[in-house]
This record gives C-alpha cells, structure tokens and sequence, in this order.
C-alpha cells in the first residue's frame, strides 16, 4: 500500500480516540448540565466513563465495528454525522433517566442509523430530510448481513417516521414509534439541519432550532423536542457571534432552561473610548444570533487533520 493511501486509513483506536474527544467537547460546551459543582463535575465523569465503555464493547464487536467501518469507507462526513447523532443521542438518553441498556440501544442504533447510505451512489447529508431511501435499504441489510439486535434494527427504520403518521416507511404514529427512535429523530435532524446551515455559508443554529420547534407535536414528539431545548446549547460559551441588530459580541453565559437564548457581552464604541455591554436576548425577544462568527476550537477536528482526512 502507497504511503498516499495509508493516511486514509482509521483504525479502532482511532476512531474511539476522536470519538472520546467529541464526547469531552459536547459534554462541556454543547449541553447544559446545570450550575458547576462538584456533584455535576462527578456527574459528568461518570457519564463519560459509562459512554467509552459501551464504545469500546461496540467497537470490539467485530459485526458491528465492520458496519461501522463501511459507513467511513462511504464517506468521513458520513462518519462525523453518525458520531454527532450518536453523542447527542447518548447525552440526551442520560437526561431523561433512561436505563443503561436503552443508553447501549440508542448508542448502537444512532451510529448506524444512516447505514443505509453506503448504497448511494453519492451521500449528501443536506438531503437526509427529503431522502428517505436510505432507512429501509439499512434495515434490511442489517437484518440480512449481521446478527446486531431487532431493536437496534428497529432504531434505523424508524428515524424518520413522524408522530403525526406521515413520515417513512411505515407512516406509524407517535404511539407506535419507539422511545428511543423519537430522541434519534431529533438529534439526527438537528445535526443534518446545523450542517446544511453550514455548507451555505450561514453559520448559525437558529434555522435548526426553528424548524425543529415548528415540528414539536407533528414531525417529532412534543415532550421530547421541550427537553432537548432545555438542555442543548447552539451557542457555547465562548463562541463570536453576530446579532439580528448587526452587533458582535462574545456568548458570555447560558441561562437555565433557554440555552438557546444565551447572554452576550458586546463591544460598545463611543467617542473616546471602549465599552462592554452585556444582553440577555432571553429579555430581548427581538434580537436573535444570525451568525457566528468563530466557534470555540472542537479539538475532535485536529484529530482529523491528523490521520490526513479532509
């Protein structure tokens, strides 16, 4: 093998060690835990510790890991995707007090959920709300090729249902969508919708959040979609964003329950000299973040870069 094709390989290790990463950066900038403690801090290590366990006793799973690995041969956005949808899927599981075993279903479930892409002559994540295709093609050759759980199958072909019964393949109501598969939906939305908002340039989660709130009760489950707002955080601490009135300013804080709807702290120039000004947009409904400007650094990135992936 040329030394050209050997940076493109990504082995287990590499893949738990970029996967550890991320975990470290959702965990502490993308979801609100509540105010620091020592209790929260405990809290957090041993979530983190229950995750990278049930991840390495996934990636041990020969059956499994070769799945995975065909995702990553298909495409590494494909990868990143599935990893996001896993994690955000996982922290959320940890929030609403699901049992271990459902935190290992929906672990499983979420990172091969888009299985069936590796069928497609080209992935593009941008049409992963209209394309439905790819749900009953992964079913199927999970159920055909691999001994990996009925309920994990079940994760995969129920993504894109909809509550209110209009969604693929099977038009089921929210009734008889699984638990599991509802939070999937969400995460797997909220993270097709910010890498849309990207890749045209708009950098900012506000029309990921507003599609998903507008969907409450008809594309995904009310009871869910309320919690994730309370616990998802678009903004991090941090992060250079612009507001609706053209200011720029620095995310300074995260206000209970509205994470979505963070103070910043904005550079006021007058006359003869610099000011700093700190608004709640939680007490400006007005205003809203339209872009941002620079993220805090996610260092799973430079793992990437690392291995030679682009």
């Amino acid at each position: 093998m040329s030394e050209k094709n050997k940076k493109y390989l990504l082995n287990n290790d590499d893949i738990i060690k970029i996967f550890k990463e991320k975990l470290d950066y959702m965990i502490e900038r993308n979801f609100y835990w509540g105010e620091e403690s020592k209790l929260i801090t405990s809290m957090k290590l041993s979530f983190k510790n229950k995750i990278m366990k049930n991840l390495n006793e996934l990636m041990d799973n020969i059956d499994f890991s070769n799945n995975l690995f065909l995702i990553k041969n298909k495409s590494i956005e494909l990868l990143e995707h599935s990893m996001n949808t896993c994690l955000c899927a996982s922290i959320m599981s940890n929030f609403l007090k699901y049992s271990e075993e459902d935190l290992k279903i929906i672990m499983a479930g979420s990172l091969l959920h888009d299985i069936g892409k590796i069928f497609e002559q080209e992935v593009s994540l941008e049409d992963d709300l209209e394309d439905t295709g790819h749900v009953e093609k992964g079913f199927e050759h999970i159920k055909n090729f691999s001994d990996i759980e009925p309920i994990i199958r079940r994760l995969i072909l129920e993504h894109h249902e909809r509550v209110d019964g209009t969604g693929e393949p099977r038009k089921i109501t929210g009734e008889n969508i699984h638990y599991l598969s509802k939070v999937l939906a969400v995460c797997n939305t909220y993270d097709n919708l910010i890498a849309r908002s990207y890749s045209k340039g708009k950098n900012s989660p506000s029309d990921a959040v507003e599609y998903i709130l507008g969907s409450a009760g008809v594309v995904f489950d009310y009871d869910v979609v309320k919690f994730f707002f309370k616990k998802i955080i678009p903004y991090p601490v941090g992060s250079l964003v612009r507001l609706s009135d053209s200011r720029i300013g620095v995310v300074s804080s995260i206000p209970k329950d509205f994470p979505f709807r963070p103070n910043v702290r904005v550079v006021k120039q007058l006359a003869t000299t610099v000011s700093m000004e700190d608004i709640s947009l939680l007490d400006s409904p007005s205003l809203i973040i339209t872009s941002i400007l620079e993220e805090v650094p996610n260092p799973s990135v430079q793992s990437y870069l690392k291995h030679g992936f682009n």
